[in-house]
């Protein structure tokens, strides 16, 4: 379980100390703006609280209460803001309308998912320190006596990065100019909020109960069933859009390759017999250009509606050296970059059953996909082979130009490259994830911060 590190409360002025030993939940939390800008976070907040979130949602909380709980925690408040925001589409323009949503939201639909409907994850905190840093005190004190639109936004933004740098590793954690945007955009330019008096102001309830346990299921269970229905959602999701590849590729396969075999074996047979170089250049670009699209087509169907595995005892020795050996004499991006390969197989790896044709293809696509990231003279692209937990677990490393945020959203994406335009035809990975796919394995990438690699990952079960 994850700790808050900065979980004790001192009193701002006329505040009474309080430390409340493990009362205190870490929200993951999806926050959503009114142009469908999204920020995941983690933010924490006090069973109590939470406990009086959920009551005002089945309607047993006064708006005045209410209102002033949101007021009084910033964690609830983004919460609220947030699902206002996202039902209408539209800003906040003051703490009146945002009540009047809320309600709106509990009536129209399930009212313990709209409460929680942006909180993905909950999770007790294992332990609570007695320091409070000074920097919390100002972040919480900042939003508590914020009297302006444009303080309490700072505020906001300032407590949503304090928190997550302290809960969140610095991969994992949104940029400033993210969050900012945001939570600027959830509210009108004429929004004004009444500030909170320090005399009767605690952030946490010195007599708040534990969160019911009733409750506490029924909420734990309803991330549950969302997440099922997300996964479910995905799978489906995956199987239309197959089928729906599959049909395409079966039409342009009929409709479009028989006319390119026509063109590809017009302009070789024209180019044997062409002694003109500017001609002779032409005839080549048509040629090569027309098994181009015969390739994408092609790759079309193997990830649509790939062949039956044919496994078999399989030299993964032999298969490595042998591809290596290929792509270094016919691979135009390993000519370009100069890259060098290296293989490393461990002792333990000699035979597996796999399906070899399959496994030169994703191999290959790695190779193919690392040397394209390399842009500089000292290029370099391994290639490891070993025994993982009954795995074949084969990685491909380069120390090129790494996968930036927006591509890694489509990395195994069909028909989607990171390259401009006319550079690749997006299919390479794809093809990649869908062979460990058949195998009941997986194909995962991270960057290496240590060696400043981009890595590619794949599995494959061993019998």
């Amino acid at each position: 379980m994850p700790t808050l590190i900065l979980s004790g409360i001192v009193a701002l002025d006329g505040w009474k100390t309080l430390v409340l030993g493990g009362d205190v939940y870490l929200l993951k939390i999806e926050l959503r703006g009114p142009h469908g800008q999204r920020v995941n976070t983690t933010l924490p907040c006090p069973r109590g609280d939470l406990n009086r979130w959920l009551a005002a949602s089945q309607g047993e909380l006064s708006s005045g209460k209410l209102s002033k709980l949101i007021r009084s925690n910033p964690t609830l408040l983004l919460i609220a803001v947030s699902r206002a925001v996202d039902c209408t589409g539209a800003p906040i323009q003051s703490m009146v309308q945002l009540l009047s949503r809320l309600d709106h939201c509990f009536l129209e639909s399930n009212p313990l998912d709209t409460a929680m409907g942006h909180v993905q994850d909950v999770q007790p905190c294992d332990s609570i320190s007695s320091s409070w840093d000074v920097q919390a005190e100002a972040v919480l004190g900042q939003f508590l006596h914020s009297k302006k639109r444009s303080s309490l936004i700072k505020s906001l933004v300032k407590f949503v990065r304090f928190f997550n740098k302290q809960q969140l590793p610095k991969a994992d954690r949104p940029k400033k100019s993210a969050v900012k945007g945001l939570i600027d955009s959830m509210f009108v330019d004429s929004f004004d909020i009444e500030h909170q008096k320090r005399s009767n102001t605690k952030w946490f309830d010195e007599k708040s109960t534990p969160l019911d346990q009733n409750l506490n299921s029924v909420v734990l269970g309803l991330l549950q069933e969302r997440q099922s229905c997300k996964n479910e959602f995905a799978v489906k999701l995956l199987d239309a859009k197959l089928a729906a590849m599959k049909q395409l590729a079966y039409g342009a396969s009929h409709e479009i390759n028989n006319p390119l075999a026509n063109v590809a074996t017009r302009a070789h047979t024209m180019l044997a017999g062409e002694t003109n170089p500017d001609r002779r250049f032409q005839l080549a670009v048509i040629h090569e250009q027309a098994m181009r699209a015969h390739d994408m087509i092609s790759d079309m169907m193997l990830f649509a509606h790939p062949p039956k595995l044919n496994v078999k005892p399989t030299d993964i020795r032999l298969m490595v050296s042998a591809l290596v050996r290929e792509c270094e004499s016919n691979m135009m991006a390993i000519s370009r970059s100069g890259a060098k390969i290296v293989a490393r197989v461990s002792k333990e790896v000699d035979r597996a059953t796999i399906d070899p044709t399959h496994c030169k293809v994703a191999l290959a696509s790695l190779i193919q996909n690392a040397a394209e990231a390399i842009r500089h003279d000292h290029g370099e692209i391994e290639i490891q082979l070993r025994h993982d937990s009954g795995d074949l677990c084969i990685t491909v490393s380069d120390n090129g130009v790494g996968i930036d945020d927006q591509v890694q959203q489509h990395l195994f994406d069909p028909f989607y490259s990171g390259r401009e335009a006319g550079r690749g035809l997006g299919f390479g990975l794809s093809k990649c994830w869908r062979i460990a796919k058949l195998h009941g394995g997986s194909l995962t990438h991270r960057f290496d911060g240590d060696t400043l690699q981009t890595v590619f990952e794949l599995r494959l079960p061993l019998p």
